[in-house]
């Protein structure tokens, strides 16, 4: 599993009261998604804490998703066009 920052803004734009935090995973059977959340300042004075806020909150729902999408078949998004008769 791969976790890459995508996201990390005051967040929102226009009065920010805290950090959005995002993150791109990749499991390690090729599969990705996307989940981010709002850490406040109180929660987070810079980016750093931010980040290790935000795995904090989201660690949980990051692991189970990766262990769903790697509990999937091996074929699922594989192109089987060549397979259909004429």
């Amino acid at each position: 599993m791969n976790i890459l920052v995508t996201r990390l803004e005051k967040y929102p734009r226009d009065n920010p009261a805290g950090w959005c935090v995002g993150f791109n995973v990749e499991t390690t059977g090729g599969r990705s998604f996307y989940l981010d959340c709002t850490i406040s300042f109180d929660e987070a004075e810079d980016d750093d804490a931010a980040i290790a806020a935000a795995l904090d909150l989201l660690g949980d729902q990051i692991k189970s998703r990766v262990d769903d999408l790697d509990g999937l078949s091996s074929l699922l998004g594989t192109d089987v066009t060549d397979r259909l008769s004429d």
